[in-house]
């Protein structure tokens, strides 16, 4: 809801501040990150969107809410979503498969992402509203987190989290 919305966007604000305060926020590199984000964002969009419709499949999201609030919204879920998803489940089960279980580097990040995607898809499609229960829309709605948790995971080993949380932040304001 609105509530919740407005405390992911707080949190969002609070994080940006403490890293400005620590040293580790550059203002003069948040111009050119936004602009490769929007390419980023653009480019996720017209993946799952052709994907989807080669596949003749429909995602089963809500309807959006108009004003604001779907904007305040992809800020907390870009924050949410990528600190727990990627920057804290895709670096456990990079260490888990890289450490442990012995794999090179480049076999236990693809492991990592394709894992990382699986549970992004479930808890994204299966916690959330959906606009209709039938077999067709959940599949799509799996579907599209699935390919977008791949597209975030591997752009996160590539470009960071900071590109990935704002990737977000745009793929779900395009998307949603």
């Amino acid at each position: 809801g609105p509530l919740y919305s407005s405390i992911r966007f707080t949190a969002f604000i609070v994080l940006t501040l403490v890293l400005h305060r620590k040293g580790r926020f550059e203002p003069s590199y948040f111009g050119p990150l936004v602009v490769e984000s929007m390419i980023y964002a653009a480019i996720a969009s017209v993946l799952v969107y052709f994907a989807l419709k080669g596949l003749h499949l429909k995602p089963a999201f809500a309807p959006p809410k108009p004003g604001l609030a779907p904007v305040v919204s992809a800020l907390g879920e870009a924050v949410n979503e990528e600190t727990l998803f990627r920057w804290i489940l895709l670096e456990v089960l990079f260490l888990f498969a890289h450490r442990v279980g012995t794999l090179r580097p480049l076999v236990a990040r693809s492991l990592a992402v394709l894992v990382g995607a699986a549970c992004f898809a479930a808890v994204g499609t299966f916690l959330a509203p959906l606009a209709s229960n039938d077999m067709v829309g959940v599949a799509g709605r799996l579907f599209t987190l699935g390919v977008a948790g791949v597209f975030f995971g591997v752009l996160y080993f590539l470009r960071g989290y900071p590109a990935c949380a704002y990737t977000h932040v745009f793929y779900a304001t395009f998307w949603g």
